[in-house]
């Protein structure tokens, strides 16, 4: 069914076939074999854009945006490992995955089509050093991909391969600390050979007060026009700096050091159970492709880092039971994420720097729940759209907004549960999420700037039933 309730004459959301089938095997033996394997197919064809009454039949002049995506993906995998029933802490696994992808799509006048084959293998060994507070894991690592993707007249093919071998270290003693120390190095075809270490640390400061601490080195081959799908449903025009290598698209891979701290503490008040927790995680981009879109809202510009670029969390979090099978949780989230485009430092746009969240969920003895859910985010900056005509120019931030939900559900036994609910209780949207939605063929036409809701107020209804 089209739906359009903001009356631009665009498909709020697009109409959509899908089918997944997906089965799984294990096998379990007595003689310590395991055995797990599956496969997943997937359709989905979905076409979005103008509806069928806003372009008059007598205008034969005058064409139809039209967005379809029509993706097709088989998928494998396989895992088969022996435990040493003499040694349970000694065992050996090798892990198998595969996956063949599809898709042909169309955005207004842009059209994508991409595949991509993909394998990959893992063989690990895991045992200990003397006893098992020194406990280790090492194996070889195969991964294979090749793309191609055709994005109008162009065309960009590459196959990446890499061989790789790893060892972790896991040293524990009893409760009160644990530590695993890893390294792996991998020999990409493209970018050659690369180190990763990484670091987790657990220490139990008090009864029931846990510090955690975690870093690592991290690399990414960036697929920038799959990773920003959203921006080919614009008229803007597509430019890479890359350097006319043959690396992929011309680019280099992206490199980053993350870390993170995490303290929670778990407490009893007035015979109900509780827990408080705090994180920090930051990530320091040594390279980074970057998406610039405030260059000129007619373009998006692809490049390789030339400055500064990180991202910084903190999430304040409690739980709690305030009455009985009444649970309550509280939870904060701060964003500091910013990268350097065109010289500048600059916020990452459409992230909101601020988020909270509350969620009352109560369940009765005859398995009545009921759930309550308000969600907030603060202001976020929106990309420079001030060079297009005063009309189809956005302000610089968007406004922080808030949605709630709602959900109630019935169970009567392990099989049958029935629930109905709403999205969006006060029924915020985004006005005018789309520029220049009249002309959807001029170079001011851009439907990636979204920053809130665009459905309203929701209601559904539906049932679980569970076959064994």
């Amino acid at each position: 069914m089209e739906w359009d309730n903001n009356n631009d004459g665009f498909l709020d959301s697009p109409l959509n076939k899908s089918l997944i089938a997906l089965n799984r095997w294990k096998y379990i033996g007595h003689d310590g074999l395991r055995i797990q394997f599956g496969i997943k197919g997937i359709y989905i064809d979905n076409i979005g854009g103008q509806t069928d009454n806003t372009v008059p039949e007598s205008n034969v002049s005058q064409d139809k945006w039209e967005m379809n995506l029509n993706m097709q993906r088989i998928e494998g995998w396989a895992k088969i490992g022996y435990v040493d029933a003499a040694a349970p802490w000694r065992s050996f696994a090798i892990q198998l995955s595969g996956a063949g992808h599809e898709q042909d799509s169309h955005f207004g006048l842009n059209e994508y089509d991409a595949g991509q084959n993909t394998f990959y293998s893992n063989a690990l060994y895991q045992g200990i050093i003397g006893n098992t507070n020194h406990k280790f894991r090492t194996g070889i690592s195969f991964q294979y991909d090749s793309y191609e993707e055709n994005l109008n007249d162009t065309i960009f093919k590459r196959t990446e391969y890499v061989p790789g071998a790893y060892f972790e270290y896991t040293f524990s003693r009893e409760h009160k600390f644990n530590a695993v120390a890893g390294i792996r190095a991998d020999y990409h075809n493209l970018f050659g050979l690369l180190f990763t270490p990484r670091l987790h640390l657990r220490y139990e400061l008090a009864e029931k007060t846990v510090l955690r601490a975690s870093s690592g080195r991290s690399y990414r081959t960036a697929n920038i026009l799959s990773d920003n799908n959203g921006l080919l449903t614009s008229s803007r025009e597509i430019i890479i700096l890359g350097n006319n290598s043959d690396k992929p698209y011309g680019l280099e891979q992206e490199a980053a050091w993350n870390y993170g701290v995490n303290l929670t503490h778990k407490f009893r008040l007035d015979y109900r159970d509780g827990s408080i927790s705090f994180d920090f995680y930051r990530t320091d981009f040594q390279n980074q492709v970057v998406a610039d879109l405030d260059q000129s809202p007619q373009t998006v510009v692809f490049y390789n880092l030339n400055g500064r670029s990180f991202s910084n969390s903190f999430q304040a979090q409690i739980d709690y039971e305030l009455i009985k099978r009444f649970d309550i949780r509280l939870a904060y989230r701060w964003y500091d994420v910013k990268t350097t485009y065109n010289g500048k430092l600059m916020e990452k746009p459409l992230i909101a720097s601020n988020r909270a969240f509350i969620n009352l969920a109560y369940e009765t003895r005859n398995h009545w729940k009921f759930d309550y859910t308000v969600n907030w985010q603060g202001d976020k900056r929106i990309p420079f759209t001030g060079s297009n005509p005063e009309e189809y120019r956005l302000p610089e931030r968007a406004p922080d907004f808030v949605l709630m939900n709602a959900q109630i559900s019935k169970s009567w036994n392990e099989k049958l549960e029935i629930y109905a609910g709403a999205e969006n209780l006060l029924d915020f949207r985004q006005s005018h999420p789309i520029l220049a939605s009249d002309d959807p063929f001029s170079e001011y036409f851009d439907s990636s700037m979204i920053w809130g809701p665009i459905f309203g107020r929701n209601f559904y209804m539906g049932l679980r039933y569970r076959i064994k």
